[in-house]
């Protein structure tokens, strides 16, 4: 709840969740987190958990894995850049996926959203020469919007 609501990691110290959350299961009060730094714990736990789950995933994939940017500023003028994966997972099913949501310090043209890029197919493994769809590509093409810098698209393959 803490992270799909956006709560503070200190919501586990708020006397009135523990009380909702005793009241709805009386036995829960042995495994409620009390430390705002065990919530970051398990939050890291979780992420890299299910992080090796996708990276899995992606070796497995029974298609090429597209992959989609975008990049935009928030109210506070801190540049991000979404990548994401689409591909069809080894039970034929369509998949996408959230691979990084890194923050674009500096210029955020087309060059440093491509290092971010390279950088996160890097640590996903997706471009060595055992690993999934784009690594089985001859070449990793990357076209960029001129002098705007978006990145428009990036796929493998032949041409």
């Amino acid at each position: 709840m803490i992270v799909v609501r956006n709560l503070p990691y200190e919501a586990v110290t708020w006397p009135e969740l523990r009380a909702l959350l005793l009241a709805v299961n009386y036995t829960c009060d042995e495994v409620l987190v009390d430390s705002s730094a065990t919530v970051l714990k398990l939050i890291e736990e979780s992420f890299l958990l299910d992080k090796a789950i996708l990276k899995q995933k992606l070796h497995t994939s029974l298609t090429p894995i597209h992959l989609s940017l975008d990049a935009w500023s928030s109210p506070n003028r801190k540049t991000f850049i979404a990548i994401c994966a689409h591909f069809v997972d080894s039970t034929g099913v369509l998949r996408k996926a959230l691979l990084a949501l890194p923050f674009l310090p500096g210029r955020h043209g087309g060059d440093e959203q491509v290092e971010v890029l390279w950088q996160v197919l890097q640590d996903y493994q997706i471009l060595g020469p055992m690993h999934g769809s784009l690594a089985r590509a001859s070449q990793l093409r990357i076209r960029t919007a001129g002098d705007t810098g978006t990145v428009l698209s990036v796929y493998s393959g032949e041409r």
